[in-house]
């Protein structure tokens, strides 16, 4: 009777061997599959983050572009306030010396 219960410890054993190898099968098909799932998003993700990065770089691109026209349309506005300035001073000048002449040659 000791061989019959050690045949049958072994099949039990067996058995209960045989249904946890197949239930850790079935966990790493589902864990491959998850697995699967995770690199899909991460390539996803990758591809998201190539995209976002390719519109920043343009985007700055464009900020600078509009940045550097600004830039020379304020200068040439500050040339044209210059050479204003200069032309209104001339007209005081002239003015001046209009205003002195109506006046005898007196200033007040």
């Amino acid at each position: 009777m000791d061989v019959e219960k050690t045949i049958e410890f072994l099949l039990a054993h067996q058995a209960r061997f045989s249904a946890d190898m197949d239930q850790l099968k079935e966990l790493q098909k589902v864990h491959e599959e998850r697995f699967a799932k995770q690199e899909d998003g991460l390539a996803k993700l990758t591809e998201q983050v190539d995209l976002l990065t390719r519109v920043f770089i343009k985007s700055r691109e464009e900020q600078f572009q509009v940045i550097n026209a600004l830039g020379r349309k304020i200068e040439a506005v500050a040339e044209r306030v210059d050479q204003t300035t200069e032309n209104v001073n001339a007209l005081v000048k002239v003015v001046d010396g209009l205003v002195g002449r109506s006046n005898g040659g007196h200033k007040q």
